[in-house]
Parts: structure tokens; sequence; C-alpha cells
């Protein structure tokens, strides 16, 4: 049996991973704030606490808190690059430590109208809304193959979205980059060459 090459656009699925994967890679900015931010500063003594720490614990404490209006400290309200907006319930503790660019992203209101409203984090011009729900539920339990499923089930657009809102919110994993590459091989290199008869 000869070997035949896949046809150019399995290159292009290769091109794809590439671009999704150089996407994920932190920027230099948010690797100057990771080496700068190791600690978050606790309340009620202002203790120190390793960031790498809080981030095990994070899954552990506050999985079943996800969307869960009662228990959250903000409101997060998004608009998207294509206006499209969405807002929800979250806990401020598990976007400070995952999210390094949030200071510069959002944009804090209090209603004094509304007694006993949660303040609201406004963040404008989202990449992609829909993958950032996804983004925010595994920021929440970590769950990594809740996020291979939601991932394939999304198909390109979500992958490529996760990507942009990754890089966007300033969150840095190793590990999920090589779960997303396993993901994306799997799908796109099953068989990196085709076997043909003579």
């Amino acid at each position: 049996m000869a070997v035949q090459k896949l046809p150019p656009e399995e290159s292009d699925h290769i091109g794809f991973i590439k671009i999704v994967v150089s996407i994920m890679n932190p920027s230099p900015d948010v690797l100057e704030l990771a080496r700068n931010y190791t600690h978050l500063v606790l309340p009620p003594q202002d203790t120190p606490v390793p960031l790498t720490y809080v981030r095990r614990k994070i899954p552990m404490v506050y999985w079943k808190y996800f969307l869960h209006e009662e228990s959250a400290t903000h409101i997060l309200h998004l608009t998207g690059v294509n206006y499209d907006f969405v807002s929800v319930p979250v806990h401020d503790i598990v976007l400070a430590v995952h999210c390094l660019n949030i200071r510069k992203l959002v944009t804090i209101r209090v209603s004094r109208k509304v007694v006993n409203a949660k303040p609201m984090l406004l963040v404008e011009n989202v990449p992609h809304i829909a993958s950032f729900l996804v983004l925010l539920r595994w920021l929440y339990t970590n769950d990594e193959n809740e996020l291979v499923a939601a991932l394939r089930i999304g198909g390109d657009e979500m992958l490529l979205g996760f990507a942009q809102n990754w890089r966007f919110w300033g969150v840095i994993s190793s590990e999920v980059i090589e779960v997303l590459k396993k993901l994306m091989e799997s799908k796109y290199i099953t068989i990196s060459y085709r076997e043909v008869p003579d």
C-alpha cells in the first residue's frame, strides 16, 4: 500500500491549532502581572495567601455556586464585540484569582436606588460571550472533562472564542492549553496519513 498525504484542508486544521494555541499563550503584560501578583490579601486580618493555594481551593468550594445568585458578590454584565450582552452572578474571588486583566477590564457600578443590590461589574468588548460562559464555568470547577465536552460541542467558533476570551481576561494555565491541544489534535489529526491501495 502506498501512503498518500492528506488534502490541503488538513494543513488548514493544523494552522487553526497553531492560531488557537498562540492566542492562548500569555502576553508579556499578563506574564508580568503573574510575576507580581503572587498573593491575595484576605480579610479580616489582611492575611496574604498564595494565589496558587487559592486557585487550588476554588473548585473545592465554589463549584456548586456557579451562577448562584444568592451567594454571588457581584453581577457581571458583559457586552460583546457584536453588541450581544448577558448578566451573570459571580463571586469576586473567582475572577480575582484567575483573571489577571480584571482590573483594566472592569468598571464597577453600585446602585444607589436599590437597597441591597449587588454591585455590577461592567465589561465591554468581550470577544465571544458564549465561550466566556464556558470559561467562567471552568474557573469555578477546573473540570477539564466538562471543558472539553463543552468546547467539542461548540466546534471551531467556540474554540476560537474561548482562546480569545482566555487572552482577553488574562487567564494562565499551561494544563488547559495542553488539554485543548489534545482536543484539537484528536479532532483534526486523528490520522495524519491515509493508506490507499496501490
